[in-house]
């Protein structure tokens, strides 16, 4: 018989979730969904689902907008555009998005014709023929880089996107161990939240933000979308660089350095 007090899950095309990273001193917890129970009522509730109902392995969302919950209160301020908050006043980390259910459609957040067309990256890259009828074209963009440029164009989301643990996204957006402030990103658009079921990295969620089609030549990882912290305090000598080698050790768990050593996985450096 089933529970009223048990969470219901429901992925639905086009309608707009939102989550939250309850924080800690020591970092963020797991990722939760807001959601009704089959009685009704409004909950937090963990993604891994229930023996009723379950959520997609793969959570693919557009239109990303960041935001946090204060302590003490219920509501979620969203935010626009980056901010650095003091983390002591902050109760979760939050982001929303609308529901991607069809994967060429997440596939297509992502224009890798926003600087060159089709023809050039398809066809004229590829084509030897095209090439020799069109070698003064072809010579021209050798001489100006864009030759180089074009080569380099990621084609597809998951050539441009990296994976980023919660582990290392607490790490990034403190930036710096020892300092409280806390950076809310610029908005980002769309993100795949990928189970720990379906990879192989020690049990944690993995989140793959695309933050812009205006980087098309390297991969996209908040580390780089986050602007400086102005709070966090700058390494000007060996101890500095010592005293945050260690501070950063000291948060790491079993299999978290084999998540930070896959090349595809952000980190805060």
């Amino acid at each position: 018989m089933r529970n009223n007090i048990v969470p219901m899950y429901t992925w639905i095309d086009g309608l707009t979730y939102e989550f939250k990273i309850p924080m800690t001193l020591n970092g963020m917890k797991d990722i939760r969904i807001k959601t009704t129970t089959f009685g009704g009522k409004d909950v937090w509730a963990n993604t891994k689902g229930n023996k009723f109902s379950k959520l997609p392995m793969h959570l693919s969302m557009k239109d990303i907008i960041f935001g946090v919950i204060h302590k003490g209160e219920k509501e979620i301020d969203w935010y626009d555009s980056q901010q650095t908050l003091d983390s002591n006043d902050i109760d979760s980390f939050c982001f929303k998005g609308k529901a991607i259910i069809d994967y060429h459609d997440y596939e297509n957040t992502y224009n890798p014709y926003a600087k060159y067309n089709s023809f050039q990256l398809n066809t004229l890259l590829n084509n030897d023929r095209v090439q020799s009828s069109l070698w003064r074209t072809v010579e021209q963009y050798k001489n100006n880089g864009q030759w180089e440029d074009m080569r380099r164009t990621k084609r597809y989301i998951q050539d441009i996107t990296s994976r980023t643990s919660i582990k290392s996204m607490w790490k990034i957006l403190t930036k710096d161990l020892s300092i409280k402030d806390f950076i809310v990103p610029n908005p980002a658009i769309s993100l795949k939240i990928v189970s720990p079921q379906s990879h192989p990295f020690n049990g944690q969620d993995i989140l793959q933000f695309l933050f812009t089609n205006k980087v098309q030549t390297e991969q996209q990882t908040l580390t780089k979308w986050v602007k400086h912290n102005p709070a966090a305090k700058p390494i000007e000598s060996v101890e500095d660089w010592e005293h945050f080698i260690k501070a950063y050790e000291s948060t790491l768990e079993d299999g978290e350095e084999l998540i930070e050593s896959d090349p595809f996985v952000d980190t805060p450096f």
